[in-house]
């Protein structure tokens, strides 16, 4: 009997932590595959200035005016982009939008970044690392608390916690639905359609940014100088893919882990252009160029070996 309440014991254990694990969410994800989580939307500004704003505070300002994206990404021939450069990552407004004009390397470093602060939320709030007051020459690292040195904390080697990083090419191509049968899964058929009876054809409308019929008349007959220019979208604008994904189509490219290899459409394009499975090149920051993250659950030994080889 005693044996059965053990057995009994250990599974409901057993069961307890692997359900805990599985209900896990990284902040801002969900769910693609059994390992792997993908962020709902590209990085936004708000991300940005977020990140921003600790490296200040933690580091200073000479360091924060390293990472800030590149305006002048914005600025072309033409001129029709200018009130962006100073608008768009800081106006307000633009909050929910993309960031771009971001390097592959800042990319990578506000992943890293992201990685410490969500594991140093999630000590606090399974009470491992009580120690929250906040001291602007001190700051959490994972090497920190893993190591011991993080003000008397006693590690858990054995907790896991969500690494973000970009994703491979693959990965891109898996979670995008490259290779589903409708080339198109934010609702393509419909936009076929209606693209057919006004002579659309942009990614923007494909993207239902502007479902009204009456909107894309005024642009099919409105003189050049009425039009305002398309750029990126709320990253939340449209429709999901069938895996809650918002604009792996279009609003802007996005960086994978191979530094100068880029996946998806962009506000740009035309649709006509757009193929989900071929890589876009870019050598720098671009204004049609952003990124969104994956996660995978690491203990302190797996994260190690990770940052050795990335």
């Amino acid at each position: 009997m005693k044996n059965l309440l053990l057995i009994f014991f250990l599974l409901m254990l057993v069961s307890w932590k692997w359900r805990k694990e599985k209900e896990e969410i990284p902040p801002g994800t969900v769910r693609f595959e059994k390992k792997l989580f993908v962020d709902v939307t590209e990085i936004r500004n708000i991300d940005w200035r977020e990140f921003t704003y600790w490296i200040i505070r933690y580091e200073g300002w000479d360091t924060a005016q390293s990472i800030l994206p590149d305006t002048l990404s914005w600025r072309d021939k033409e001129g029709k982009y200018e009130s962006y450069v100073e608008l768009y990552y800081r106006h307000p407004a633009y909050a929910q939008y993309p960031v771009v004009g971001i390097s592959f390397e800042k990319a990578k470093e506000y992943a890293k970044w992201r990685t410490d602060r969500v594991l140093e939320y999630m000590l606090i709030r399974d009470k491992k690392d009580v120690n929250i007051n906040l001291n602007p020459k001190k700051y959490f690292t994972p090497k920190k608390y893993f190591e011991g040195n993080w003000q008397g904390s006693i590690p858990d080697s054995n907790y896991r916690f969500p690494v973000f990083r970009l994703p491979t090419q693959e990965e891109w191509l898996n979670f995008s639905e490259a290779d589903s049968f409708n080339l198109y899964p934010f609702g393509f058929e419909i936009g076929k359609k209606m693209t057919r009876r006004y002579k659309m054809d942009s990614t923007s409308f494909i993207c239902c940014r502007s479902p009204d019929t009456a909107e894309i008349k005024w642009k099919n007959t409105a003189t050049s100088d009425n039009i305002i220019e398309y750029i990126t979208a709320p990253t939340r604008s449209g429709f999901t893919n069938s895996n809650q994904l918002y604009n792996t189509i279009g609003n802007v490219s996005e960086m994978t882990s191979q530094k100068g290899v880029a996946m998806g459409g962009n506000y740009e394009l035309l649709s006509t252009k757009i193929n989900l499975k071929k890589s876009i090149e870019y050598e720098n920051s671009e204004r049609w160029l952003g990124f969104r993250c994956v996660a995978e659950f690491m203990n302190w030994q797996e994260y190690k070996t990770y940052l050795s080889k990335n």
